[in-house]
């Protein structure tokens, strides 16, 4: 049995025990004013320096650098400057009318009180899901990349900018939720692939029509004129991202879902919709209806374009030259037609010397206009194809659905099985020939053409 005695070596210590109600689980650092560059509070206008509450820091170790050694707001345009420290609780002013003293208490991790006012929508990465939030809602914040310190309720998406959750929302008062700052990885990876000779969606050019023959570019070109698909229920194809940039220009066709039975006679009629008392959307013509549905197709002046969004909405009243009203419950765009090349642009034919004999030649017009990148999502201007370098080394290469050949009529569904039935050819070639196989199956290249 240990001895029990004044002398004995055993060791003895305090216990504490403190109340810890309300005070959650985080860990906290405080940092003066002054170990920030900027060194202040920040003010009404927004900038890089000075601090408040809600903002993602990070510490500057670069030697040399304007805030060496001071904290500074994190951001996720490049990975060093996504190093995420902690996330200001709160700055406490030590002298009230000094904005450069103050305490800033940094939560690491854990619970904090974070200012719901400073989460950001980010609809300037993606307009609806800037709403709505990620894939399990708005709980989860990530560090931004447009502005330094700012947490927003989507992921960056650019090549190279930082994909780092920083926050997640979860109530238990006091606290609104916990500062998670996970490990960062870079959109894209680090190897990024960029298109230079890419065309802007909404570029013209001109063509010669040779021969009285017209001559259509590339794939992606269209002759002005022409109508475009708005719908992701009707056809295959939609240009929701050329409509945003040339919209002010065209006519756009609405399906507009009624509270009433459209009729017949309605085809051909005018509709305005009005707004204390004043016309806001003019000159729509009816140019189509579906009874069972209660929808009537109207086609829009080009005029109307900056209003269509702002006032074909729920419940407002559709005016009908003759004199019918209807009442919107929804509307949907369906498609829009691009202006013809008037017959006095100054440029609408060239002359050529051919045999030393002048030869005119009508010009047309043609506009660029990629199909959306995903169907009925407008932005989406690149195609579904990604062009890979010339010399490109893997471990391992994964085709999950068809390799097509370039320039050909052949596509692979199963590459493996593909290259095994070729070798199994050459060997029985190889034996026919020279009675045995002789191929080199170690040195099989794919090249371009």
């Amino acid at each position: 049995m240990p001895s029990c005695s004044s002398n004995s070596s055993n060791l003895s210590g305090n216990v504490n025990i403190n109340n810890i109600t309300n005070s959650g689980a985080r860990l906290l650092m405080t940092i003066p004013l002054s170990g920030f560059s900027g060194g202040r509070i920040s003010g009404p206008i927004e900038d890089t320096d000075g601090v408040t509450a809600g903002d993602a820091i990070r510490y500057d170790a670069v030697v040399s650098s304007v805030s060496e050694g001071k904290y500074i707001k994190a951001q996720a345009d490049s990975p060093a400057n996504s190093e995420v420290v902690g996330i200001v609780e709160e700055v406490t002013p030590v002298n009230p009318v000094d904005p450069q003293s103050g305490i800033a208490t940094i939560v690491i991790s854990g619970q904090i009180n974070y200012p719901e006012s400073k989460l950001v929508t980010a609809t300037h990465i993606d307009e609806d899901a800037g709403v709505t939030g990620s894939a399990g809602g708005n709980d989860i914040y990530f560090l931004s990349a447009a502005t330094a310190g700012v947490l927003q309720n989507l992921a960056p998406v650019s090549p190279t900018q930082v994909i780092k959750p920083i926050y997640q929302v979860a109530p238990d008062s006091p606290w609104s939720g916990q500062v998670v700052n996970y490990i960062g990885y870079q959109s894209g990876g680090q190897i990024v692939a960029e298109q230079k000779d890419i065309t802007p969606p909404g570029t013209f050019t001109m063509l010669p029509r040779y021969g009285g023959q017209r001559n259509s570019p590339e794939v992606g070109w269209e002759l002005y004129g022409s109508k475009f698909n708005l719908s992701a229920t009707n056809g295959d194809k939609t240009y929701l991202g050329l409509y945003d940039i040339v919209g002010n220009i065209c006519k756009v066709t609405t399906k507009c879902y009624i509270n009433e039975a459209p009729t017949s006679s309605n085809v051909g009629t005018f509709v305005n919709v009005r707004k204390d008392n004043k016309k806001v959307l003019v000159d729509g013509k009816i140019v189509g209806f579906n009874i069972a549905d209660k929808t009537i197709n109207v086609e829009w002046k080009s005029s109307n374009f900056d209003n269509i969004d702002k006032y074909l909405t729920e419940g407002r009243i559709l005016n009908l030259s003759s004199g019918s009203l209807y009442t919107l419950s929804s509307f949907e765009r369906m498609n829009f037609e691009l202006p013809k090349v008037d017959s006095t642009t100054q440029l609408n034919s060239i002359t050529f010397n051919i045999d030393n004999k002048p030869t005119n030649f009508s010009v047309e017009y043609y506009i660029y206009a990629p199909e959306d990148l995903v169907k009925g999502i407008k932005g989406g201007f690149a195609s579904n194809a990604v062009t890979i370098p010339q010399d490109l080394t893997m471990s391992k290469v994964k085709v999950t659905d068809t390799i097509e050949i370039e320039n050909s009529t052949i596509s692979i569904t199963n590459l493996a099985s593909a290259i095994e039935t070729i070798q199994n050819s050459i060997d029985s070639i190889g034996n026919q020939v020279h009675g045995t196989s002789q191929t080199d199956t170690d040195n099989v290249h794919v090249k371009n053409k």
